[in-house]
């Protein structure tokens, strides 16, 4: 018996009809064949169930964990109802952006909790039994709603390629209000939830959804870190005039305060109280006009940054609603309605980076080994990225191969300058509060010049974050016999005609500058004097020295007010 299967060829998509038939064949006693066919089964495909997901994702232009991902267009019901009839969203553009985001190439997305007023919000859905023909591009049904105003949206999200299973939108955000349902905008108010809601058409079991939370405010934020700072004075002014403007709250009647400070709070005239989230402030409703945004920054940050967008976008927190112009104290245009978020970047001053360097020894020659140790501090709360210590060494100092220790873990070698007097070293991250310790060997060459050795170090990080210059300093002395001489004597008691003072204590004792006899009896405490006023103290043996004494001829004499009363300081001919 032989079963007829068809032959599968590529996926089949749910609802297909498959037919099925058997076909028997034998052989007869008279030597013939015959073939006799079954009956026909006939089945209807199905799709295998698989669980959903439901993301809030934000434009990050420059982020450098966002995820490149193609956004089709998108539609919207412009009557709530799944029948439609629908109409396609145009392109979504960034907050208070003039132009549209191109959405024939992949966007730089990231998942996200927020969003701020007059930004587009993206949804990705992933449902792989959605699939239904790999050869076609599906559609799905989300939606979006922010029940305290009333406001619901119904789109329609296309899968980003056949037989992906992943579908992504977008709809526009703004803070209109009162909102106004199924028009292809989402109304967005401070502190209110957007709710995201999915279910399976097919399957009524499968369903999932996220919630996003609406934000309004500008930030006041570290140009250097992403971190929101607090304490920031903002005024807003005429741009003609430079006199404070008249400022409205959410409802467009009750008076507003022009004037606020970043992280706090402000009363409108109603007596509502509107707190600010870190770093954040907001000016509810501008009448139309030309504007600037004045920053008096707390102690220790200056403003306006002289930050790039770019270096800005690519901080942790971002993306941030960088006005151009706006958020560097540029005029301009407010536009009727809800006032669009404009973050204002705010540059530290100082560095958050110090540093401390130490030297084993004090003293060095000509082929010595010096360990040098320089610590690294971070005295901020936030990790240091990218951390760079640089290493000048003195003339005639070379770098030992294979000596760098980070924290006590062998490390690679620095990279070194052409002049081989430039160490930079590679520490990485540095955690917040916390401390590296870089050593590492030089060796003292023949070239290092005599005298004080001073070599400096300093550290930076990927924020350009500079540290203290920290400094240690060697004396290099001359070698033993180089270019110095020295002079070495006693003072001793003995008799002039002999030079050996025989142990034996004469009547007239007698004191004076003698050779090295045997078992002299030094005079300790003398001073003895050089012509140029150098001088040195006779030991307990009565034994004294000058070093680093230049090549001629010198004069050695006794301070006859520090000898001793016992003796006499005879003069010795011959």
């Amino acid at each position: 018996m032989l079963a007829l299967l068809p032959v599968q060829t590529s996926a089949v998509s749910p609802g297909t009809e498959i037919e099925n038939t058997a076909l028997a064949t034998y052989s007869t006693a008279g030597g013939g064949e015959v073939s006799t066919p079954s009956n026909t089964v006939t089945i209807t495909t199905v799709a295998a169930r698989t669980p959903s997901t439901f993301e809030f994702l934000r434009y990050a232009p420059a982020s450098a964990g966002a995820e490149w991902i193609t956004v089709p267009i998108t539609e919207h019901s412009t009557s709530g109802s799944p029948a439609g009839p629908f109409e396609a969203l145009p392109p979504p553009f960034p907050a208070c952006g003039c132009d549209p985001l191109d959405l024939s190439e992949p966007l730089p997305l990231l998942p996200t909790s927020f969003y701020r007023q007059c930004e587009p919000v993206f949804v990705r859905l992933t449902d792989l039994d959605q699939n239904l023909d790999p050869d076609a591009l599906e559609t799905v049904l989300v939606s979006l709603a922010v029940a305290p105003l009333g406001e619901s949206e119904l789109l329609r999200l296309t899968e980003i390629a056949p037989g992906a299973g992943v579908f992504v939108g977008y709809v526009q955000s703004n803070g209109d209000l009162p909102a106004t349902i199924d028009d292809g905008t989402l109304s967005v108010e401070e502190d209110r939830d957007i709710d995201g809601f999915y279910t399976d058409a097919a399957d009524p079991t499968d369903t999932s959804d996220a919630t996003a939370r609406g934000e309004t405010g500008g930030l006041v934020f570290d140009s250097r870190t992403g971190l929101p700072v607090d304490g920031a004075i903002i005024m807003i002014v005429h741009a003609e005039t430079g006199q404070l403007a008249t400022v409205f709250a959410d409802n467009g009647v009750s008076s507003y305060p022009s004037t606020l400070v970043s992280g706090t709070e402000a009363t409108d005239g109603s007596g509502h109280v509107h707190d600010f989230a870190p770093g954040e402030f907001h000016y509810p409703t501008i009448p139309p006009g030309e504007y600037r945004l004045v920053v008096e920054p707390p102690e220790g940050y200056v403003a306006p940054t002289s930050a790039t967008t770019e270096d800005l976008q690519a901080l942790p927190g971002s993306p941030f609603a960088i006005a151009e112009p706006g958020s560097r104290g540029e005029p301009f245009t407010a536009v009727p309605g809800p006032s669009c978020p404009i973050d204002l970047p705010v540059d530290p001053v100082g560095s958050s980076i110090f540093v401390a360097k130490a030297v084993n020894r004090d003293v060095a020659g000509a082929g010595d080994f010096l360990e040098y140790r320089v610590l690294v501090e971070n005295t901020a709360a936030i990790p240091l990225v990218d951390l760079l210590v640089v290493d000048a060494l003195p003339p005639g100092f070379r770098y030992r191969p294979g000596t760098t220790e980070i924290d006590g873990v062998d490390s690679p070698d620095p990279t070194i300058s052409q002049n081989g007097r430039v160490l930079t070293f590679e520490v990485g991250e540095l955690a917040g509060e916390a401390t590296a310790t870089v050593r590492y060997v030089v060796e003292v060459g023949v070239g290092s010049g005599l005298g004080e050795a001073t070599n400096r170090a300093q550290a930076t990080d990927a924020n350009d974050a500079v540290s203290n210059v920290a400094w240690a300093s060697v004396w290099i002395r001359e070698d033993l016999f180089g270019s110095r001489c020295f002079i070495v004597g006693r003072v001793a008691v003995g008799e002039c005609e002999s030079d050996e003072g025989a142990g034996d204590t004469p009547s007239a004792p007698a004191a004076g500058l003698g050779g090295m006899s045997v078992e002299p009896v030094g005079v300790p405490g003398v001073r003895v004097i050089l012509e140029d006023g150098t001088y040195a103290v006779t030991d307990a043996h009565g034994m004294f020295h000058f070093d680093g004494v230049p090549a001629g001829v010198h004069v050695v004499q006794l301070d006859l007010d520090t000898v001793p009363e016992a003796y006499e300081v005879t003069l010795c001919e011959g």
